[in-house]
């Protein structure tokens, strides 16, 4: 992450209000197990090896979509003090600088975003600067 990055996201208090919402949100998910890549490759070629075909283009994987969708979080609608064409920009911007990213999950499900390993330490850095600045006041 540049020093341009992170000086954005200083002057943008909101921006950093937006990360902490979607640290929030993501602590509240559910914990999945881990899955490791030998496992996953392990699967797969299981199910090659027994002759099941892959699923075809635009087939309906509506329960697996759901599935991944649940480690992702619907996108914050509403920040207290914020209007919906600057949240939108913020939101634009987080992503542009690497500290959130987003998928679609279909139709049914919409837009879902998460926060980046910078991210994470951008809101984590700013939660606990907010906590200190509370202490001392």
């Amino acid at each position: 992450m540049t020093d341009q990055h992170t000086d954005w996201l200083q002057e943008q208090p909101a921006a950093a209000a937006i990360l902490a919402a979607y640290a929030e949100r993501e602590a509240l998910l559910p914990k999945r197990p881990a899955r490791s890549a030998a496992t996953s490759v392990a699967a797969t070629e299981a199910v090659v090896t027994a002759g099941e075909a892959e699923p075809a283009a635009g087939q309906d994987n509506s329960a697996d979509e759901a599935e991944n969708a649940d480690a992702w979080v619907p996108r914050i609608a509403a920040v207290e003090g914020l209007e919906a064409a600057q949240l939108s920009q913020l939101h634009g911007g987080l992503i542009a600088r690497g500290y959130l990213k987003y998928e679609l999950f279909g139709r049914q499900i919409g837009m879902r975003y998460r926060l980046t390993p910078e991210g994470r330490r951008a809101a984590d850095s700013s939660t606990g600067q907010a906590t200190t600045a509370e202490a001392a006041a």
